[in-house]
């Protein structure tokens, strides 16, 4: 059970990142020029993005001790999930393989 995903420095990890937010856990992640800033901020959990380690520190412990918090950022989330709207297009899958097997069966034999 994984409550909050946490995007470490030296190991960025976007599918992680994205599998994380698709099952619905809050994740804190790095400032710069990674897809992990660009998916945060494109989920609306831009306050999840931090600029230092004691920054990165300081709102992992938050979250620990503040419920409300927590919770509004887990809506959050779950209102972005549900709601069919880009990155968490739930039929998005679907749509994929479709395309996938056009392709192929375009392919001359």
């Amino acid at each position: 059970f994984v409550d909050l995903f946490l995007d470490t420095v030296s190991y960025k990890c976007k599918d992680c990142l994205h599998e994380a937010l698709l099952s619905g856990v809050p994740a804190i992640s790095f400032q710069g020029d990674s897809s992990e800033t660009s998916i945060l901020n494109y989920v609306g959990l831009d306050e999840q993005v931090v600029t230092s380690l004691t920054e990165y520190e300081h709102l992992a412990i938050a979250l620990q001790f503040d419920e409300d918090k927590f919770i509004s950022i887990v809506r959050k989330l779950d209102h972005r999930r549900y709601s069919g709207e880009g990155i968490f297009d739930p039929q998005a899958p679907s749509k994929w393989i479709a395309t996938y097997e056009e392709a192929l069966l375009s392919i001359p034999r």
